[in-house]
């Protein structure tokens, strides 16, 4: 606080904001997204201090723990799908994991961006971090307005049947009647991204 930030005082915490979202950026040629659950969240510039008053924060500090803290909420919310849906996990890599049930084949299907990525990345001989970015930056979509849940599951489900995902299969996977699976849907039916 003060003249440059001179004097440090204590807080009770950050204000933060996340946004829940349900697909992944549309890749050329594709309706929609793939179906990929995750949240972004941000971390406000700004703490309440110890004396009641709110000031710029020094977040830099901070920075080292933001890989920590993204490894934290996909466990937490890895928690919560298995607890609401049953879900059952693979082992942790960097902070991820894939559903049990689920195999390669039918994860790469639904990792349309990743596999634009890696294209994009063996394409020009890179490799590496500062690479991936540059390719994922390269190849990203402009967003555009995003289709109606209804409609979305819809072609994920006709493209999930293509790769052996049907409601049945699914039932195995999240511990779900395979008619509650079925209904999410309303029994919307269409053809899928390529």
């Amino acid at each position: 606080r003060g003249q440059a930030g001179a004097a440090e005082v204590g807080t009770d915490g950050l204000l933060a904001v996340g946004f829940l979202h349900d697909e992944a950026r549309p890749t050329a040629g594709c309706a929609c997204g793939d179906p990929h659950l995750h949240e972004h969240v941000i971390v406000l510039n700004v703490v309440r201090g110890a004396d009641g008053a709110w000031s710029a924060a020094q977040l830099d500090r901070l920075a080292p723990a933001a890989k920590t803290a993204g490894y934290l909420q996909e466990a937490d919310l890895r928690a919560r799908l298995s607890e609401r849906l049953g879900v059952a996990w693979r082992p942790v890599v960097n902070g991820l994991s894939g559903v049990v049930g689920i195999t390669d084949a039918q994860h790469r299907q639904f990792s349309k961006r990743h596999n634009e990525v890696a294209a994009e990345l063996a394409e020009v001989g890179a490799a590496g971090l500062t690479a991936g970015n540059a390719a994922g930056r390269d190849t990203k979509q402009a967003k555009r307005e995003q289709l109606p849940l209804a409609e979305r599951v819809a072609l994920w489900q006709a493209e999930a049947a293509t790769v052996g995902l049907t409601a049945a299969a699914l039932a195995d996977v999240l511990d779900r009647p395979a008619a509650a699976l079925a209904s999410l849907a309303g029994g919307h039916s269409t053809s899928g991204c390529p």
